[in-house]
């Protein structure tokens, strides 16, 4: 797999989030991407520097790109020093002791922003409204305000225009909210050969559905399932990170497997747990085992063939059971035409 292709196609595909971001929160939107950036590349070069890897290795972007991602899941009133602390955990923490980009366990922007969440819940689930031009300083100074994930959490609807949730004019993470950009992102990654395309189609159709059988609020499931869809960096993280081809996955049936799983944690988690964000910790769960997803497979199809095998085992049994006894009712009632036919007549 060739990884500087892949982080240039995110690093592509990146740009047009962050400038849907400037558009609804300014300046602050770039130099919080910016920031997160430039502690990331700095943390990966130190951490070349005492590992005494080579330094001179063409760079793939991949430490720029995480920087990015991890800042586009906060909110844009998030404190600089917020951004930088998450970006030098999921280079220092995350990427480096587990071998580096090829050989990371956890994605190190999603493990960074869980990290995040559970420490400063209340700076990472609170958010300004778009289209608000914010102050550069660290300490914005406005009025945050909670998202659909969080109103979904409590069995509250929030009414959205369809126009405002396809360019993201609602309120959320500052690059998870602008659902066609996202969507187009997820077209463009699988045209390109980054993502495996049918992770997204599978965990999504997962979670669509419960949202349309058992909806969390008190509305329309179609409403139901725009807002399960559209709620906290679901849709980012699904196309950014969790379908990212890592080489793990070979065969069709497991990559469905790995978003039919995807797909059932996020709805359990959401389910189960208190927090309004659950898709990074699902995704956490699945780093652990979509390894064995090809192997999951192969034990499913080995499954369906012994199932099959039985069936038709019992098929063929039933089968000559049932001609014996209506060859044997055949025969006695032949007798019985016969007797009645010889009997005689009085």
């Amino acid at each position: 797999m060739d990884y500087r292709k892949q982080s240039r196609s995110i690093f592509i595909a990146l740009l047009p989030v962050l400038f849907m971001s400037i558009y609804y929160y300014g300046l602050r939107a770039l130099l919080l991407c910016g920031f997160g950036a430039a502690v990331s590349v700095a943390t990966d070069l130190l951490c070349r520097l005492l590992q005494r890897k080579s330094t001179r290795e063409p760079y793939d972007l991949s430490a720029v790109n995480t920087g990015m991602m991890l800042a586009m899941m906060l909110p844009a009133s998030a404190p600089y020093w917020l951004v930088g602390a998450g970006a030098f955990l999921a280079i220092a923490i995350v990427r480096h002791p587990f071998g580096g980009t090829s050989a990371t366990l956890f994605h190190p922007a999603n493990t960074a922003f869980a990290f995040l969440l559970i420490c400063w819940t209340e700076l990472v689930t609170r958010y300004p409204l778009p289209r608000q031009q914010l102050p550069l300083s660290s300490d914005t100074g406005v009025t945050l305000y909670s998202s659909p994930a969080a109103k979904l959490m409590t069995g509250g609807a929030e009414r959205l225009d369809w126009l405002d949730i396809l360019m993201g004019n609602f309120v959320g993470p500052m690059g998870c909210t602008c659902v066609l950009i996202l969507v187009c992102c997820g077209v463009f990654f699988a045209l390109r050969g980054t993502i495996l395309w049918q992770i997204p189609a599978a965990s999504l159709s997962v979670v669509a559905l419960f949202a349309w059988l058992l909806p969390r609020v008190n509305s329309s499931s179609f409403s139901s399932v725009t807002l399960e869809l559209i709620s906290g960096t679901m849709l980012f993280s699904i196309f950014f990170i969790a379908s990212v081809d890592s080489g793990e996955i070979h065969t069709g049936l497991g990559k469905w497997i790995c978003g039919f799983i995807l797909g059932g944690l996020i709805v359990l988690l959401r389910s189960l747990s208190r927090t309004e964000m659950v898709t990074p910790f699902a995704i956490i769960i699945m780093n652990t085992i979509d390894h064995r997803c090809d192997a999951y497979g192969q034990n499913i199809i080995a499954l369906l063939r012994r199932i099959f095998s039985l069936l038709g085992r019992a098929c063929r049994w039933t089968g000559r059971a049932v001609v014996h006894f209506f060859s044997t009712l055949w025969e006695r009632f032949s007798d019985l035409l016969q007797k009645l036919v010889d009997s005689p007549r009085k």
